[in-house]
């Protein structure tokens, strides 16, 4: 069976909680979904900036079109290790297993295989509206400045106008413009508030 990976990564925030705090989610991540034995977990949960309680809820939206949105509770958190005294503390998260049978047998997206099918959003507070947006039906346009569609992971709508609100970003960290065949792969994640895109978290391997 495969075990889940960590990650050694350096996560800046910027200013999460105080932009987002009475106007959206406050953390902002992403995971894995981990098929095993009839079980179904979320894996590699790496960027909470800040501690979340023991059994709050967050709201998880599959990087799928087949499986909508939906709501887990937090079971464990563990500090994790920072590459420098300087970057700022993050956590990873372990959430409680998903009882969706869906996602037993829905079909992996292309290039993923059955065990790991596809990653997923997770918001805190929860967003209970949150939906994936497909990569086909967003536009140059949609996106933050300076992020290419060649380098969108995924879009998340939060108020149901179809369009992004949050945007996930992988690139080759020599080349913001490319998202394949890179030495070392770096993220962004944007929130939109008030029109407004804003650098909601950053990574970068050690």
């Amino acid at each position: 069976m495969m075990k889940k990976m960590k990650l050694g990564l350096i996560l800046t925030g910027f200013s999460a909680v105080s932009a987002f705090a009475n106007s959206g989610p406050s953390e902002i991540a992403s995971g894995v979904i981990f098929r095993f034995d009839d079980k179904v977990e979320i894996v590699n949960i790496f960027s909470f900036r800040n501690r979340p309680g023991i059994g709050v809820p967050v709201t998880v939206v599959p990087f799928s079109q087949d499986v909508d949105s939906f709501a887990l509770r937090v079971l464990k958190t563990t500090k994790g290790a920072q590459c420098t005294p300087e970057d700022r503390p993050w956590f990873e998260v372990e959430l409680e297993p998903v009882k969706k049978s869906l996602l037993k047998t829905v079909k992996p997206v292309p290039g993923r295989n059955s065990s790991y099918p596809f990653d997923v959003g997770i918001l805190s507070p929860p967003v209970p509206t949150a939906r994936y947006v497909p990569v086909s039906r967003i536009s140059a346009s949609d996106l933050p400045p300076g992020t290419s569609l060649q380098v969108l992971k995924a879009a998340i709508d939060l108020n149901g106008d179809a369009k992004p609100d949050i945007v996930y970003s992988v690139f080759c960290c020599n080349n913001p413009n490319k998202a394949m065949k890179c030495n070392y792969t770096c993220t962004k994640t944007w929130f939109l508030k008030n029109g407004k895109w804003l650098l909601h978290d950053r990574s970068q391997p050690c």
